[in-house]
């Protein structure tokens, strides 16, 4: 069985990738590499997920608030020790305030299927006129993967 945590992580993941592929040609970005940003933007997420499971910090308001405050400083870290390129490392950094295209474009993406985006969403990005059909591909994909499906938004 594997844990919550995990399975929030893969489909955060997912729908972002997918997403952000499709998305991707408004951005002027390749639409491999916008799926590159959609799957690595979680990689801090997981990583603070794995330290607050081991210090046996309950889910809820203050988990999610620890997590959100240092997302962006884990992923600057995991970036550098990467040597990752600068437009990976603003995916990976990205508090909400970046205007590096990979950034705005993860964040665009992730307001495609806010069920599936972890942490906050920053205010003023909608999601996009292209957001069933998103939801449609990341679906078929959870399922073919055996994740839950992620909420079609109704518009």
């Amino acid at each position: 069985v594997e844990d919550r945590a995990a399975v929030t992580v893969r489909r955060a993941s997912i729908a972002a990738a997918v997403a952000a592929r499709a998305l991707a040609p408004d951005f002027g970005v390749d639409p491999d590499r916008a799926y590159t940003y959609g799957l690595l933007h979680t990689v801090a997420y997981g990583d603070l997920l794995t330290v607050a499971a081991e210090m046996k910090i309950a889910p809820g308001p203050f988990r999610a608030a620890l997590i959100d405050a240092h997302r962006p400083l884990v992923g600057r870290i995991r970036a550098e020790g990467w040597s990752l390129p600068a437009d990976l490392e603003a995916v990976l950094g990205d508090d909400g305030s970046d205007d590096r295209v990979a950034a705005v474009l993860v964040r665009t993406a992730r307001a495609a299927l806010p069920d599936c985006a972890l942490g906050s969403l920053p205010k003023g990005i909608s999601p996009p006129r292209n957001a069933r059909a998103i939801a449609a591909e990341v679906n078929a994909l959870l399922e073919f993967l055996g994740l839950p499906p992620a909420h079609v938004p109704s518009r």
